[in-house]
This record gives C-alpha cells, structure tokens and sequence, in this order.
C-alpha cells in the first residue's frame, strides 16, 4: 500500500482551546485529526465517564471483545487518570491507518495555501475509515486490541499505586511487549481434557469423602496452639517461644512445655455406609431362604450403586440367628469377602 497523499489545509475552527491544541499536535506528528474528531476527542478526555463516549468509547468494547472477557477490562476510576496513553496507543494508530485507508492525509496548517478541493473529503474519509476501525475488532487486528487493553490496564494500575505513595516519584515500570501479548490471548495453551476432567472428578471424590467422615476444614492445617515437651514439635513453635534465651527456651522444653502450633492430621474415613441384616427365623424356615435371595439381589445392586457415588467404603452385612455372617464390600474389585462370623 503506498503512501497517503498529504493534503494542507487551513486549521479550521474548534468547539475548545484544548481541540485545537490536539489537532496541532496530531498534525506535527503527521496525524490527521479532522476538526470535529478533535472535539470529540477533548470531550473524551474531559468527561467522568469516558468508556461511554459514543465515538471513542467503542475501543474500550473493542479491547474487551478481543480479550473475550464480559464488561471492560478497566473502571471508569481507573482509565479516567490514564487516558493520554489512550492517544499514544489507540487513538494515533487508528488514524494512521485511517489515513492510509483512505489515501489522504489532510494535515491543518496555520499558513497553508489555497484550499484544496479535496479537503472536506479528505477528512470525512478520515471520519469513515476510524469509524469503521473502531466499530469492528478485525479492521485493526486483533493483536492490536490484545496489546492496547494490556498497555492501558497496566499504565491504570501503575498510575493507581502511584496515588496510594503519597507523592513518591514515579518509579519507571515495565513495557506491555505486543508479541508476548499476542502469543498469551491469541494462542493459549491446549491441555488434555480428558486428563482435566478426571482430575476435577478425583479431588471431588477426595473432597467427599472427607466431608462424609465429619473432617473439620481446619483438619491437617493449624487448628490451634497447644503446649509440647516433644524436641520434634519445635520448628512448629511460635515466634513468641523461640526469642527467648537458649537457656530458658531448654527449661521451657523439658519442664513447662513450649507453645506450638496444633496440627492434627485427617482422620481416616474408615466406613462410609453400614447396612445391617438380621434375620431371626430359624434355618428350616422357607421364608428365611426367600428373604435371604431378595437381600443378596438388593445387596448386589446397592452395592454397584454405592460404587458409582462414591461411596466405596461401605458394608453390607446379612447376620441370621444360626451361623456365619455375610459381608459384601462395596469395593468392586475387591468382591467378596468370604461368610465369616460378625464379631
């Protein structure tokens, strides 16, 4: 593509003193800002809300559709104290592509020749091309969005600690780098999903199982402070304990004990369900065989169920008034246990 045509022209009349000052400064850095994009772009700057600005605004929907997050990737607060990053890495480019798209570049100037014919034109070119640019994600690239929304989130925050100092002399921070940028939004990692889910799926049947054995959240972390005659119990001593002279922390240890951190392990969840059977009909009693079949049918099929919810750590047990006990576990590749007596 070559090289806009640069079109002089007078500078024209703005709404603002600080319009016309954006427009001299875009056009010294061979910008072209048409005078009402210049007002627009004051009225941007100045305003308590600009993410609402029906013209420049769309960038801000522009950076959040190329990240595929929901809302805006920065508070009003916070953008609203770093909007002259907004010119440098938004507002500059979208018009340099703007101008090259439409061929023309018409720079005001204070003593400019004859007006060219072209000069109206010229700019509403300008006016439709960064239309266009900030209506759709694609015009700029996506990378582009990718590296404003970084550079212009990170400048908010810089400039949000730097509130919080008091007054401190800004320290120099880090550079949003466009390449990095792309390579982290555009071409995220691909993991296993088949590895993900079993993974979601085992620490949930972990978590459940020890919710089921009645395991307190502060299990297996810090549940207390208790004292300690134990040598091995004094990397978990308090701050308090170890300050004190080596004299008195030794007379401490062996007489009165030290302070430490109480951490009980997690309890083992030993059963999950027990279902016991008893059947007090005599041997000969026919009715005790057939309660006997329909107990071994619902036990197999309790069991396969239990096995799926996760309730693998159940027993089943049959106890007649004469003879051995039946225990079925509910492991299933474990199988049966054997009949033997149920103490």
């Amino acid at each position: 593509m070559s090289a806009p045509e640069v079109i002089l022209g007078p500078a024209g009349r703005t709404e603002s003193p600080a319009a016309a000052h954006l427009r001299a400064s875009f056009a010294q850095r061979h910008v072209a800002l048409p005078a009402g994009m210049a007002d627009g772009l004051a009225r941007f700057l100045a305003a308590r809300q600009p993410l609402l600005d029906p013209f420049w605004g769309r960038a801000f929907t522009c950076m959040a559709r190329a990240l595929d997050v929901s809302g805006a990737v920065v508070s009003q607060s916070l953008v609203k104290g770093v909007l002259d990053r907004f010119l440098v890495v938004v507002a500059e480019p979208v018009l340099r592509r703007a101008a090259q798209a439409a061929g023309m570049l018409p720079l005001a100037a204070a003593a400019a020749p004859a007006v060219d014919a072209r000069w109206d034109g010229a700019e509403a070119a300008i006016r439709r091309q960064a239309e266009a640019a900030l209506a759709d994600p694609q015009v700029m690239g996506r990378p582009f969005w990718v590296h404003a929304a970084l550079d212009i989130h990170l400048a908010a925050l810089r400039a949000a600690r730097q509130r919080t100092r008091h007054g401190a002399p800004p320290a120099p921070g880090p550079e949003t780098d466009p390449a990095l940028a792309a390579l982290v939004f555009l071409h995220p990692p691909r993991f296993d999903e088949a590895q993900l889910r079993e993974r979601h799926r085992r620490r949930a049947r972990q978590v459940s199982a020890h919710r089921r054995a009645g395991v307190r959240p502060k299990e297996g972390g810090v549940a207390g402070i208790r004292q300690s005659h134990s040598f091995e119990d004094l990397p978990d001593s308090l701050f308090s304990e170890l300050i004190q002279p080596r004299a008195l922390l030794a007379n401490k240890l062996l007489h009165e004990g030290l302070l430490v951190r109480h951490r009980p392990p997690r309890r083992n969840p030993r059963r999950d369900l027990l279902a016991v059977t008893a059947l007090l009909a005599d041997p000969g009693d026919g009715m005790g065989l057939l309660a006997k079949a329909a107990w071994a049918d619902a036990a197999i099929r309790l069991r396969v169920a239990l096995h799926q919810m996760g309730l693998g750590n159940s027993d089943l047990v049959w106890a007649p008034a004469a003879g051995a006990a039946a225990h079925l576990d509910c492991a299933i590749d474990q199988g049966w246990s054997g009949c033997r007596r149920w103490p």
